[in-house]
């Protein structure tokens, strides 16, 4: 098993990685790729109403 370090896991794919999703999927850019794998159905369609977030020291 390939051992992947924790950025590496969990902050998303590189720019490099991404234009290669994108070539490979046939995607103009992410909102297309998004649109072409998400279904409309449970897509949020405009923005969450959250709370004012706390910094990480509050």
């Amino acid at each position: 098993m390939a051992y992947y370090s924790f950025d590496e896991r969990h902050n998303g794919p590189s720019r490099t990685q991404l234009d290669e999703m994108l070539r490979t999927s046939g995607a103009a850019d992410l909102n297309d790729l998004i649109s072409k794998t998400i279904p409309a159905s449970i897509l949020l369609q405009g923005d969450m109403d959250l709370e004012e977030s706390y910094s990480e020291f509050e």
